[in-house]
């Protein structure tokens, strides 16, 4: 601990590795998804340790991934103005590193087709608490911290 001459009390300050420290920060999450199914999922992404932006289309996540960096990023399969392929493609065009999940309204396959094209993981309602913890602390902190 230190104190510094102005403090009237000590200031805890961190110790170890990059990694440890890191997990003091929220990671930012993009939701992509209609308004009517993203409540649920952000609210289980706040609760994992997740800064959550909404974004109902494609166009507002366009905006979204060209203003601040992002860790996560959890789209609808289809949007109104396109599907998960379109932001993932925004991605690689930022040469993002976030980790992109896709949301399938039901498991019913796909889920292999998904993953080998570019989708990092693929979640199916009712949404796993513990799966989604997973995927944002797997997320390569973009930020740096």
């Amino acid at each position: 601990m230190c104190v510094p001459p102005r403090c009237k009390g000590p200031i805890p300050i961190p110790t170890g590795t990059k990694s440890a420290m890191a997990k003091q920060w929220k990671k930012n999450a993009l939701l992509v998804m209609g308004p009517a199914c993203s409540e649920a999922l952000a609210e289980i992404l706040q609760q994992c340790g997740a800064d959550v932006t909404l974004a109902r289309n494609c166009r507002e996540a366009r905006t979204a991934l060209r203003r601040w960096p992002v860790d996560v990023v959890v789209s609808q399969l289809s949007l109104d103005d396109g599907s998960w392929w379109t932001v993932r493609k925004e991605l690689l065009r930022l040469e993002s590193p976030a980790v992109l999940a896709v949301c399938l309204p039901r498991s019913d396959g796909g889920i292999t087709d998904l993953l080998e094209v570019g989708c990092s993981a693929v979640l199916v309602p009712p949404y796993d608490k513990d799966a989604i913890r997973q995927i944002v602390e797997a997320a390569p902190d973009r930020a740096g911290r």
